[in-house]
């Protein structure tokens, strides 16, 4: 299916497989605009994409709202500490996100503290 096709039936997954597809971190803006007031998707795998930290901070921005998706791979996708900072500001208000994954990432020390503290 194509990721435009995924984007008009989003409301139909509960678990979304797009790891590999080649996705932008436009591409990601754009499925994270969808996913902000999205009730069924709880599982998302993005890993080994280009989204970079753009497409991190969409996601950041997204789960600000969303209470919903409970799983989040995001390896292999370029991100760096800039996009792990957001995502660590984030998470001290979601408490639905329970599984993130990172790795493969350049988010180095830095990164791992923000997420810790």
């Amino acid at each position: 299916m194509s990721f435009g096709a995924v984007l008009e039936n989003l409301a139909s997954y509960t678990e979304l497989d797009l790891r590999d597809r080649g996705l932008s971190a436009e591409d990601c803006q754009q499925l994270a605009r969808r996913l902000k007031n999205n009730e069924t998707v709880k599982i998302l795998d993005l890993s080994d994409n280009r989204l970079l930290d753009e497409g991190c901070k969409a996601l950041a921005d997204t789960l600000r709202s969303n209470t919903t998706l409970t799983s989040l791979d995001i390896r292999t996708n370029g991100v760096s500490v800039e996009g792990c900072k957001a995502l660590a500001d984030t998470l001290r208000t979601n408490s639905s996100l329970t599984n993130l994954r990172l790795g493969g990432n350049r988010v180095g020390d830095e990164g791992c503290k923000a997420l810790a503290d």
